[in-house]
């Protein structure tokens, strides 16, 4: 939410940059994996094809609330069901439930990238406990323009839902129809009434903040990841490892070192049903 008003109030273009950079580099990380089905000659394997189709979309803000819109800067990547085989020389279905089993590691590594390219711009951002922020940005502004949140939670207590994969559900139920009624400069006009004239100042020095000195390294990243992951479990996948690194280092890590990290003697790996399993010396 704080990248996305500071976007609408700032009109800084490297967000949009950073955002669209993060969506493509990850879909195309996506895209080196997929895999379709080989069915001939009494064959029941999946072949890695590498390339899929997908058209990118990108929305500047959540679905209204009394016929407003909140700023939600977002991208949809909607991927066809098509990949083509070269060994077989044709289009064929593509299978996806690969990638959509690994969706929390794509998921960090989105959001890897995304603060990663913030934070080379100048940004500083924020960890919590769900996630990133950019930091500066006042949370009375993040409550007020977090409408259709409020709205869904307000809802769930209302019916005494608390899991996430219901809410998830309340937001199809209580989401109003897209507003086509108000132009990009009326929208801004509104939003802006919303705000102080203090609270648009803080806006304005986001990106002045001075850095945090304190950096989160790839290897510090990793070390925590190992201390964590095999708290509970003595084989967890690359992916795994991944996105736990990802998540704590937020911000900090670069992906391609985080995964350098994997090359650490202490782990030791196998392949099994086409995933990376790792455990370390220690565990084994």
């Amino acid at each position: 939410k704080s990248v996305s008003v500071v976007y609408e109030f700032t009109k800084d273009e490297r967000i949009l940059d950073a955002l669209t950079q993060a969506v493509n580099q990850t879909m195309r990380e996506m895209e080196a994996e997929i895999k379709t089905r080989v069915r001939q000659k009494g064959a029941n394997e999946d072949r890695t094809t590498g390339n899929m189709v997908w058209a990118e979309f990108i929305h500047f803000t959540a679905r209204p609330v009394n016929g407003v819109p909140d700023p939600h800067l977002h991208a949809h990547c909607f991927a066809f069901n098509s990949t083509w085989d070269e060994v077989e020389k044709k289009w064929k279905a593509a299978k996806f439930r690969d990638l959509k089993a690994n969706a929390p590691y794509f998921e960090a590594a989105f959001h890897a990238r995304f603060a990663r390219q913030l934070a080379l711009s100048g940004y500083r951002v924020q960890r919590t406990a769900k996630g990133w922020e950019l930091a500066g940005v006042p949370q009375r502004v993040l409550d007020e323009f977090s409408r259709r949140t409020e709205q869904i939670e307000r809802k769930a207590a209302e019916l005494g839902i608390t899991s996430a994969k219901e809410k998830d559900g309340l937001g199809a139920l209580t989401r109003e129809g897209k507003a086509k009624h108000l132009s990009k400069p009326e929208l801004r006009e509104l939003w802006g009434q919303r705000i102080s004239a203090a609270e648009r100042d803080a806006l304005n020095a986001v990106r002045d903040l001075v850095p945090d000195a304190t950096r989160i390294s790839e290897m510090h990243a990793m070390d925590f990841t190992v201390a964590h992951c095999y708290e509970r479990a003595s084989v967890v996948t690359d992916k795994d490892l991944l996105r736990a690194a990802l998540r704590y280092g937020v911000g900090d890590v670069d992906l391609e070192q985080v995964k350098r990290q994997l090359l650490r003697d202490e782990f030791v790996q196998e392949t099994a049903e086409g995933r990376r399993w790792f455990t370390t010396s220690e565990v084994l």
